[in-house]
């Protein structure tokens, strides 16, 4: 049994005049959720782990893209959503996955699905442009940003959109330190500095390209 696209979600029929964005870096720690104050928040993946992330919950659509979660065991990271009130966004070839979350009857409603191509392997910088316009059928790029969050904006066409937490840069003064929240509780990462940066060189230009073209079709962008 599949879960519904991201198309029969409901949110594409209402105008929204700003749309929150929230990425997964550490200048995230510097923002008071309490002073968000829009009609939809979009996230990355662990915002979930957020210690505030019940203020925000109800209007929260939670995006996944990264193929590392489709390995991790369901039962252990996608049940602590079964006791959240967000939208969650996940790739339709999930297949175990989406198996388990069929078992979770009243979860499963509030859980849809988008065509997701392409890996690390085979990166291209000119997907994150197709993204754009191919939406919902969409192409793995850096980050879940620029795979599904943005082009998800995209189709929405909000006035405006805030954007925190959005570092594109896994070092800072030296240190490791690409995530809000304590790494080590979650999961690690072995990528050498050379790896890490070559990411934020990609990653960089990737949303260079999507905030022009979002410009572009009339949506402003504020970012701190």
């Amino acid at each position: 049994m599949s879960l519904p696209s991201i198309i029969e979600a409901k949110i594409f029929g209402i105008e929204f005049s700003h749309i929150q964005i929230l990425g997964n870096g550490p200048s995230l720690k510097l923002l008071d959720f309490h002073k968000i104050n829009t009609e939809l928040v979009i996230g990355c993946n662990w915002l979930f782990l957020h210690k505030d992330f019940e203020v925000i919950d109800e209007n929260c659509i939670l995006c996944f893209s990264d193929p590392s979660f489709a390995k991790l065991n369901p039962s252990k990271w996608l049940a602590k959503l079964i006791y959240k009130n967000c939208k969650i966004l996940i790739p339709d070839n999930w297949h175990s996955i989406i198996n388990w979350i069929n078992l979770q009857k009243s979860f499963n409603e509030r859980v849809f699905t988008f065509g997701l191509s392409g890996s690390y392997k085979n990166y291209n910088l000119n997907d994150c442009k197709s993204n754009l316009v191919d939406f919902p059928s969409l192409k793995y790029t850096a980050s879940v940003m620029t795979t599904i969050c943005l082009p998800l904006v995209n189709k929405i066409n909000p006035n405006e959109i805030s954007i925190n937490g959005v570092d594109a840069n896994y070092f800072k003064n030296g240190k490791f330190d690409p995530y809000f929240f304590d790494l080590k509780e979650n999961h690690s990462y072995n990528h050498s500095r050379q790896e890490a940066e070559n990411w934020s060189i990609n990653f960089n230009r990737e949303l260079s390209w999507q905030f022009k073209n979002l410009k572009k079709n009339g949506i402003t962008i504020i970012s701190p």
